[in-house]
């Protein structure tokens, strides 16, 4: 009888400790990974946007007279000026995200220390 009680102690509690918090986490965790979707989806929304409205202020034409595309094909990129805003907004919106997402499960940020 008294192995019986031990196994349980050894065991059995740990094990139903871990699986209470795990199933206490589950919420936050899929709360975190809706946050990174809905954020994802809105990232690409708004570089789509950017996009659009960077053609039609014919931005890549401006580009071209102050001399971006020329420092852009030097430097062996194949985009264009215009592109090249509209994925810096972009990866901004997708950090931001990110950041929003560590705050959400409660992680600490590099800031914090």
């Amino acid at each position: 009888m008294l192995a019986v009680i031990e196994w349980k102690n050894l065991i059995v509690e740990p094990v139903t400790q871990m699986l209470t918090k795990i199933m206490a986490y589950l919420p936050v965790l899929l709360g975190a990974l809706v946050i990174l979707i809905v954020g994802w989806i809105v990232a690409k929304a708004i570089k789509r946007i950017v996009d659009w409205l960077l053609k039609l202020i014919r931005f890549d034409a401006l580009a071209d007279k102050a001399g971006i595309s020329e420092v852009l094909k030097k430097g062996d990129l194949k985009i264009s000026a215009g592109e090249v805003i509209s994925s810096l907004v972009y990866w901004l919106i997708v950090i931001m995200v990110l950041v929003i997402t560590v705050d959400a499960l409660g992680l600490p940020k590099a800031s914090d220390g």
